[in-house]
């Protein structure tokens, strides 16, 4: 288990109870290139909540911001909307509805929309589903830059 520091801004001072979107920045605290999608996850859960989306972006090169291995979520408490000007359409942003297989249901029932060649890690490393904050005080996942 890794652990993150992090610093989490919002889009205009308010308390959580009102806010529009959270900005979230975060490292290791080893400071390494691991990138675990599941951590995100858990990280996006605790500190916006799990009902709250959240978008990592690859910009322009011209807007690229690389200057250590930190990562950005950008997060909404509703499902971001997006609008294709060119073709005129607007929609909900993201996959609608869940799908979370584990190795064995995969192995047994093979989802078509993944592929018969799909894998999966086991949940073991992280409490998965995501079921409230961990609790247990060996297993830190994040805390506050200083």
């Amino acid at each position: 288990m890794h652990r993150y520091r992090f610093y989490a801004g919002d889009d205009n001072g308010n308390d959580t109870d009102t806010l529009a979107m959270i900005y979230l920045s975060f490292r290791t605290v080893e400071n390494d290139a691991r990138h675990d999608w599941r951590e995100f996850q858990r990280i996006k859960n605790e500190l916006a909540g799990p009902d709250w989306w959240a978008v990592e972006i690859y910009p322009a090169e011209t807007d690229l911001h690389d200057s250590a291995n930190q990562w950005h979520l950008w997060c909404w408490p509703e499902r971001p909307q997006v609008y294709l000007p060119t073709l005129n359409v607007r929609g909900d942003f993201g996959m609608a509805g869940r799908l979370v297989m584990s190795p064995e249901e995969l192995a047994e029932d093979p989802d078509p929309r993944i592929g018969p060649c799909a894998r999966q890690r086991p949940f073991t490393d992280i409490k998965w589903p995501y079921d409230g904050p961990n609790t247990v005080t060996d297993d830190v996942l994040i805390e506050p830059s200083t």
